[in-house]
């Protein structure tokens, strides 16, 4: 989808992007109408206030998810600097067009979907930690790129870059999210936990005004920062696999 999005954004403009978007989603609210609910054979948590109480409990307590959520949430705030920060630069420093915008989004989505593609014929089980943290170092030296671009191509080329880190990057938090969770909490625990992890972009976007007003290289600068924080996490706070069998056998 992202691929598509930012082309359609670079073609037609951002109104017919949004148009499209809004009849996407009334295509799928159509389909959805016709689904039957799935009959399920576990029991009756109490309301929905409580079922979210329990997945946020759960993946409190789950040192896997309680360490994804740090990554994620903490990698994330680079992510809201950087949607926009990157307009601002494209914009206001190479003096190009919104449509350029969009097909710099198109272009880290299609990066994105190639190297996901090409990460996930590979086993990724008991290595997804050192695929995080591999991913979050060449998505940081991406971003370093961008305040040291000089002209666009280099914008696209670390933009690029930044897309095929996160391939290899997705595939080991969500391979390793799922095989950490008990499979009756997956639903709780995994609304929860995408609900956690999203937390940085809105910090990383509101932070972008007033350090972008203080300067453009500044927030860039934040946005690679956040990313090298978030590194360490995988290693420190997410239990290898060994030690997360051990506990959960010891359960």
């Amino acid at each position: 989808a992202s691929p598509l999005a930012g082309t359609l954004v670079g073609v037609v403009g951002g109104e017919w992007a949004l148009a499209t978007s809004g009849a996407v989603y009334l295509v799928a609210a159509a389909v959805m109408l016709r689904l039957p609910d799935p009959r399920s054979a576990g029991a009756q948590v109490g309301s929905v206030l409580q079922s979210a109480w329990q997945g946020l409990l759960y993946t409190l307590r789950n040192p896997t998810l309680r360490g994804l959520a740090l990554t994620l949430s903490t990698f994330n705030i680079g992510n809201g600097l950087i949607a926009i920060a990157v307009p601002v630069l494209v914009l206001g420093r190479f003096h190009s067009g919104p449509s350029t915008v969009g097909l710099l989004g198109g272009l880290m989505g299609g990066a994105g979907l190639v190297s996901a593609l090409l990460a996930g014929r590979i086993s990724s089980q008991g290595r997804e930690r050192q695929m995080m943290v591999a991913s979050i170092l060449v998505a940081t030296v991406a971003t370093a790129l961008l305040p040291l671009s000089p002209n666009l191509l280099v914008v696209a080329m670390a933009i690029a870059l930044f897309g095929l880190a996160m391939g290899p990057f997705d595939i080991g938090l969500f391979t390793l999210r799922q095989r950490r969770t008990d499979p009756m909490w997956f639903g709780r625990a995994f609304a929860v936990s995408m609900a956690l992890n999203s937390v940085g972009n809105p910090i990383g976007s509101a932070l972008a005004g007033p350090l972008i007003g203080r300067s453009l290289d500044v927030a860039l600068w934040a946005a690679v920062a956040a990313a090298l924080l978030s590194a360490v996490f995988p290693i420190l706070m997410i239990p290898a696999e060994r030690d997360a069998q051990a506990a959960a056998a010891a359960r």
